[in-house]
């Protein structure tokens, strides 16, 4: 077949009269529109519109891709076609058919963050690429009686190669842990397809929701404190104060929390603005509520000689 694709494409002498015709000057034709090329400013203005957090008033109504009763409505739009193999969005996708709740797993892995964001990053496909391959791991290795080890990675590629390369022997099982800062559709594939993590682990980690609406789509399913207590990972959700001297910190701030790919936001309700001139010392100064959560799982071991292996998600 591909002797077939290499072949030479004969070539066409065009005369002048062909040419008005392709470029549209042609009699009865009316000259064709060049497509304008995004300037930078409207480049910037896509890559800055990528940064909105979902459920503020710039982010609009997040339903529109669809409700917790109704099939997803833009899936067909952030479904992945580049052929990639992905053997673990694959697994997502399979055991979500019996666990429904497990599809927004899949979803936030194909739009690369919080799938209510899609409308802002179909527009800039080079910020959904970035998101996507973004890493920042830094695995430390722990052995009886030896400093410890430690190497950080950038890129999924890197990182994949590392947790392949054998452990060296030792009369005690060595201990190794994996710091991963906000997540990414490639560390996601790579370390869930190494250790076979439960999808339930990254699920939890991508929301920062307090409570839910009835129709949430990205609603997360409580447990039973049994079934809690026999799985081996958990989540640690709390609120962190944050102090701004001014409304323009705040502002950086809040557009740094949505370059995460995790959904972080700032509390910024209405107490927010009460408090400015009154309590706090500088005038115009204001406090928010950080919603923060950290996750770590545990690899089961089969025999006590198996390294110990956890995961830890900031």
């Amino acid at each position: 077949m591909w002797h077939i694709l290499a072949r030479p494409v004969p070539s066409k002498v065009i005369d002048e009269d062909d040419m008005e015709l392709e470029n549209g000057h042609g009699p009865g034709s009316e000259p064709r529109q060049q497509q304008a090329l995004p300037s930078l400013s409207d480049l910037e203005k896509l890559e800055a519109d990528c940064d909105i957090q979902p459920h503020t008033d710039e982010g609009g109504d997040a339903y529109y891709i669809g409700d917790a009763y109704e099939d997803a409505l833009c899936a067909k739009d952030w479904a992945l076609t580049d052929g990639r193999p992905r053997p673990y969005l694959d697994f997502v996708k399979h055991v979500s058919a019996e666990l429904p709740h497990l599809e927004y797993l899949a979803h936030w892995m194909e739009v690369s963050c919080a799938p209510p964001k899609w409308k802002f990053i179909e527009k800039c496909p080079t910020n959904r690429a970035r998101r996507a391959a973004k890493c920042n791991v830094c695995v430390l290795d722990y052995e009886d009686g030896k400093p410890v080890r430690k190497a950080t990675f950038t890129n999924t590629a890197n990182l994949d190669a590392h947790l392949e390369a054998p452990s060296p022997s030792a009369a005690k099982p060595p201990i190794r842990l994996i710091i991963s800062e906000d997540i990414s559709r490639d560390v996601v594939e790579c370390l869930g397809s190494k250790y076979d993590i439960d999808p339930l682990f990254f699920r939890s980690h991508i929301g920062d929701y307090l409570f839910h609406n009835t129709r949430d789509p990205w609603v997360e399913v409580p447990d039973l404190d049994v079934d809690a207590r026999q799985r081996c990972h958990f989540h640690v959700q709390h609120l962190r104060a944050r102090y701004f001297e001014t409304d323009e910190c705040f502002k950086i701030a809040e557009r740094e929390s949505g370059s995460f790919n995790v959904l972080r936001r700032l509390d910024s309700d209405r107490s927010r603005k009460l408090l400015q001139n009154t309590l706090l010392d500088l005038s115009g100064a204001s406090v928010t509520l950080t919603r923060t959560k950290t996750s770590l799982w545990v690899k089961p071991q089969d025999s006590p000689q198996d390294p110990i292996i956890g995961k830890f998600l900031v």
